[in-house]
């Protein structure tokens, strides 16, 4: 593990700016990473896999492609029945604390992101709203069924 880099901010930054020095390129590179995912049309996130899908799809309906319609398949899950496994991850334990330190500024995008999406499905226009609850209803009449 490479415990003195940000994974996310870094591919979404390094490319634009790493030619900075170093000092200067950490000062500026998690705001870099908001302003380029706020160029973005949409931000999903994958905690809420479902939801994000559901209002993509008119998204990119207007934009003349489809997903297919139904609930998101959990193909990418863990094996792990409970998440014992990372007790070690907090600022008591000296490697997950050097591990949560390295990850600062991409928790920091991560938090940043999911508050736009929040308000990507707080205010989104009528016709996600429409499109998610009729989503919802017909997986619910499908469970019913």
């Amino acid at each position: 593990i490479n415990f003195r880099e940000n994974f996310t901010v870094n591919f979404l930054t390094r490319p634009t700016l790493g030619h900075l020095p170093e000092h200067e390129y950490r000062r500026v590179r998690l705001q870099t990473a908001k302003q380029i995912l706020d160029r973005f049309f949409f931000v999903g996130i994958s905690e809420h896999l479902e939801e994000s899908v559901n209002l993509l799809r008119p998204e990119l309906a207007r934009r003349g492609l489809q997903v297919r319609p139904g609930r998101v398949p959990k193909l990418n899950v863990s094996s792990e029945a409970n998440d014992d496994h990372l007790l070690w991850l907090n600022d008591r334990d000296p490697v997950g604390k050097r591990l949560i330190e390295s990850v600062a500024e991409d928790d920091a995008l991560y938090r940043w992101a999911l508050a736009r999406f929040r308000r990507q499905t707080a205010r989104g226009p009528i016709h996600r709203r429409l499109a998610r609850m009729l989503l919802q209803a017909g997986s619910r009449m499908r469970r019913e069924a």
